[in-house]
């Protein structure tokens, strides 16, 4: 009887070029000589993700022995990152590097500083000119990022995620030309300004923009949206929570000349008024919008809701928020209006409803001829299982199609089958 040994070796290097790293090194070159000389193919090593599964000195092993081979790194929940980005530098052809959840090294009794040196990141940055894509998620720097300036000219997508709003000090991001995808999440700008003369800088550029910046200056938000209204080529644009929080209805108009844009995410808007969201709307290029988030805007009532619905015939992501006080009048009625308006919704996401309309929404949804998922949230949350038993029991049987799941922290969600 043949078996997997058996296979020649370009099909066995074929298979493991779709195994995790992890898989490689401690799994497959452990099982003979033969699966351990196809493991050390340099093939195999242009993408890694090296996590904390890997052994130490196999990660040095990997970035030291096939440095002109890896174009992609991923870094995730590793605690010994500032010996392993020293060995980065050498990656001359380097195009992506992702550090996901990271320390720099491990906190004990004599190092109680665990935070991932900065001058690493900016030494890569210098050593590796191929460099376009910089992803930090979740990785504590100590003092913040500290004079925040990548002096890399190939450098066109950017992205900073942070839980703890870690904040970006003595910002240099004036200096920093050719973006195209530029995402700041939880973070906090030590000069907010910063992010106008970054969106003025690559106005011809930007595809796409998300911010959520925390405790940004109300002040300056018209005037970054008037630059943000210039970036023409923008096709997603987000904007949530405090990044959204000062913008009146003159910063609103900008988006009018936003032709090419398909992903509309601006939350917390609290400032904007039902006529400038409806004079948006009469915009002939909205008809584009596949995705579309205006969550907790007081003006989102059900006559601006059913004129969107009107112009928005393509959209297939939709999310609507009822914390507003004035918005909770959306009724079951004006979610059945919308699934007959915009039929080709895929995911629809309802936070903050009234029990009354929770009840009825299983019901509604059928109506959505093309949904795949969907996920609502019905209000209190005190009596969470309460409010909610009843409504997972008709959700069940109203869509059998659908996989149905609750939890306190994400609400009642459905999957199709």
């Amino acid at each position: 009887m043949a078996q997997i040994s058996d296979l020649p070796e370009e099909t066995l290097l074929h298979i493991f070029r779709f195994l995790l790293t992890s898989d490689l090194y401690n799994t497959v070159k452990l099982v003979c000589q033969k699966w351990n000389r196809i493991c050390d193919d340099s093939v195999l090593y242009s993408r890694v993700i090296i996590d904390g599964k890997i052994e130490r000195f196999s990660a040095v092993e990997i970035l030291k022995k096939y440095p002109d081979q890896l174009r992609h790194i991923i870094f995730e929940e590793r605690s010994d990152l500032n010996l392993l980005l020293g060995y980065v530098t050498r990656c001359v052809n380097l195009q992506s590097l992702k550090l996901i959840s990271c320390y720099g090294q491990v906190r004990n009794i004599i190092n109680l500083n665990n935070e991932v040196n900065v001058k690493l990141i900016w030494k890569v940055l210098l050593k590796c000119p191929s460099l376009s894509s910089l992803e930090i998620r979740q990785t504590a720097f100590k003092n913040g990022l500290r004079n925040f300036c990548p002096a890399n000219a190939n450098l066109h997508k950017l992205r900073i995620k942070s839980d703890n709003n870690m904040e970006i000090v003595e910002p240099k991001l004036e200096q920093m030309f050719g973006l195209k995808d530029l995402r700041l999440q939880g973070i906090k700008l030590y000069d907010d300004r910063a992010l106008i003369r970054v969106c003025s800088n690559n106005q011809h550029s930007l595809t796409v923009l998300k911010l959520d910046v925390w405790k940004f200056d109300e002040s300056c938000q018209d005037e970054l949206m008037k630059c943000i209204g210039r970036c023409t080529k923008l096709t997603k644009l987000s904007l949530e929570n405090f990044s959204a929080s000062g913008i009146t209805d003159e910063g609103f108009a900008h988006l009018s000349n936003l032709k090419r844009l398909k992903t509309l995410v601006v939350t917390n808007a609290k400032k904007v008024s039902a006529r400038a969201i409806m004079r948006l709307f009469y915009e002939p290029h909205v008809q584009n919008f596949e995705k579309l988030n205006l969550g907790r805007c007081p003006e989102l009532h059900q006559l601006v809701l059913k004129f969107v619905a009107d112009q928005c015939p393509n959209l297939k992501k939709l999310y609507l928020d009822q914390f507003a006080l004035t918005c909770r009048c959306i009724g079951v009625y004006d979610i059945q209006y919308i699934g007959e308006n915009c039929p080709l919704i895929e995911h629809l996401e309802l936070n903050s409803m009234d029990p009354v309309v929770g009840e009825a929404i299983p019901t509604v949804l059928k109506n959505y001829p093309n949904l795949k998922s969907f996920r609502y949230f019905v209000r209190p949350l005190k009596d969470y299982f309460s409010e909610y038993d009843p409504i997972i029991r008709r959700s069940k049987q109203e869509l059998p199609n659908f996989y149905i799941t609750c939890s306190l922290k994400h609400g009642i969600i459905g999957y199709k089958k």
